[in-house]
């Protein structure tokens, strides 16, 4: 049996606990077609190529040689995400070769869990592989809350929110109704339990906006195409989230409390993700930000966005016990809020870090551009105030949604 035949069969024993459609052979048909996503998976495995030869043959010194093996692969994103992955293992270890052992065998998976019960990545280790867990439901929770933030500061999906944070002195204020893409990130999220990918009946969140005058606009095309401060934000996000689940291959020594795990997986994310700056430059070429402030986004964005699903799951929660309802049954409520309140726990004392962490990319050259200070701040400060707005637009979600809500996932559980 080769490297990627391995691989496969160690996946697939541990498959079911983390992907509704393992092991459906209908599902690999409509979701994961190998034949529709040639071209693509071959440009992402150009790409290992060119991060070997980038690395002084770093991937090949790791044996990644499985990621070229056609049957690791039937979406494209699942090897894009791999190549993501290598560009920060091999820039390490081309700078550290003593991590070699540390950070061989890494293997992304891309799931269908819709859930956002706990949507960040997961590290798995199993079978002597360290597997990347990567949902579906993480993707949305950064690009949907990058476009609601968007469409808060500039009253449109397609606009300039790098100019307004580059000009505007009141960032830190919010007014008005709920953006309409964080309405549909809500709408998800509260009808998750009830979808999933290959189920015929209608779509959950369609009959939530088919019925409500608060959700009635979430599924609309607003037309406008993604915007260079979403595209920034959540690739850098997921990035990072990359780095941290890589921490802890590199943080291997033994934790009597996870959470002391967990800030030195942050610890060793910071230095892999600052270390492999590089690589990322022709995605955020349109981000107006020096490279050292870039640096700055992946964190920020990685901890926000779970500060950001942590609240609302909480603020939910509330209203669902105000109502004489168990936020239990819809998902709102379960052992992974344990998981965020540690990553939320974790960013107070991990904001050194970061500065730590830049300091040292600006030593390596990385620069600041001269607005940079004021742009991050006012980046800051809107982030601030959307969740501090978070508490009243969810306090305006009629009651009648939420008990429909509560019926739909009890009628329709997958």
């Amino acid at each position: 049996m080769n490297r990627a035949q391995e691989i496969k069969t160690a996946w697939a024993r541990i498959a079911p606990f983390y992907d509704p459609v393992a092991g459906d052979k209908e599902a690999h048909k409509i979701l994961r077609n190998p034949i529709e996503h040639t071209e693509e998976i071959s440009q992402a495995l150009e790409h290992i190529r060119l991060i070997d030869r980038s690395t002084h043959g770093t991937v090949s010194r790791l044996n990644y040689q499985f990621c070229f093996e056609p049957c690791l692969w039937q979406r494209s994103g699942e090897a894009v995400l791999q190549a993501r992955a290598l560009q920060q293992i091999a820039t390490w270890c081309d700078a550290q070769p003593q991590a070699d052992s540390m950070l061989r065998d890494v293997v992304v998976r891309h799931t269908f869990d819709p859930r956002h019960s706990f949507a960040p990545p997961q590290h798995v280790p199993s079978e002597g592989f360290h597997f990347l867990v990567i949902r579906f439901a993480y993707q949305e929770l950064l690009m949907l809350s990058a476009r609601a933030l968007v469409e808060l500061l500039t009253g449109r999906l397609d606009g300039n929110a790098w100019e307004l944070l580059a000009t505007a002195d009141n960032t830190g204020q919010v007014r008005g109704e709920a953006p309409r893409l964080l309405r549909q990130l809500l709408g998800r999220m509260l009808t998750s339990e009830a979808f999933h990918p290959l189920i015929s009946k209608e779509n959950p969140l369609r009959q939530l906006c088919q019925r409500s005058k608060w959700f009635d606009k979430a599924t609309e095309s607003y037309g406008g195409g993604i915007t260079s401060f979403e595209v920034a934000l959540s690739y850098s996000g997921q990035d990072f989230a990359i780095a941290h689940e890589l921490g802890h291959c590199l943080a291997t020594q033994s934790f009597e409390l996870r959470f002391d795990e967990e800030c030195a997986a942050d610890l060793a994310g910071f230095g892999l993700y600052a270390l492999s700056w590089g690589w990322r430059d022709e995605i955020l070429e349109e981000c107006p930000l020096g490279q050292a402030s870039r640096i700055s986004l992946g964190p920020t964005w990685f901890f926000y966005t779970a500060k950001l699903l942590y609240t609302v799951r909480t603020l939910l929660s509330r209203r669902w016990y105000r109502l004489g309802l168990n936020p239990w049954s819809i998902g709102l409520l379960d052992e992974d809020m344990t998981e965020l309140s540690f990553i939320v726990a974790r960013w107070e004392s991990s904001e050194a870090a970061v500065q730590h962490y830049l300091a040292e990319v600006q030593r390596r050259g990385a620069v600041n551009n001269p607005g940079d200070y004021f742009v991050v701040r006012n980046l800051v400060r809107s982030m601030d105030a959307f969740l501090y707005a978070l508490e009243g637009w969810i306090e305006d979600i009629p009651e009648e949604d939420i008990l429909f809500v509560e019926k739909l996932v009890r009628d329709n559980p997958y």
